[in-house]
């Protein structure tokens, strides 16, 4: 089987859509579509990726807990766009006559990408060999 191609950062555009495979809850794996909510905007490319200032990537899917380190994909090339980082909750809470019940909700457009340059990045300065990359 051939690794997967990677996607070019600057080819990534806002409204692009995107697929998210990932293991929700520890039991199946699963399939999220969505689309590029938010791309870099600022910071010089050549500057480290912690002087960037927050995730370089957001997309709209809805996940579930698990899904973090889940692949990132262009849906229209197949090629990985990066990983997932975490995502954003909302609790709402429910209450009977005797008991309050509380649950946590991913948020739309919440959900937090490390893009594969950024991986690139850690890897290099880790001292991973480019062709283990």
């Amino acid at each position: 089987m051939a690794p997967v191609s990677l996607a070019d950062p600057a080819e990534v555009r806002l409204g692009e859509e995107i697929l998210i495979v990932g293991f929700p809850w520890g039991k199946r794996l699963a399939l999220f579509g969505g689309i590029v909510s938010q791309v870099p905007a600022g910071g010089a490319p050549d500057s480290p990726a912690e002087e960037r200032g927050g995730p370089s990537v957001m997309v709209d899917a809805s996940v579930g807990n698990g899904v973090s380190g889940g692949g990132v994909y262009q849906e229209a090339t197949g090629r990985l766009l990066g990983v997932v980082e975490g995502y954003r909750t909302a609790s709402v809470a429910l209450k009977d006559r005797t008991q309050t019940f509380s649950l946590k909700v991913p948020m739309p457009g919440e959900t937090f990408v490390i893009a594969v340059e950024q991986i690139r990045e850690f890897l290099k300065e880790s001292g991973i060999p480019a062709e283990a990359q």
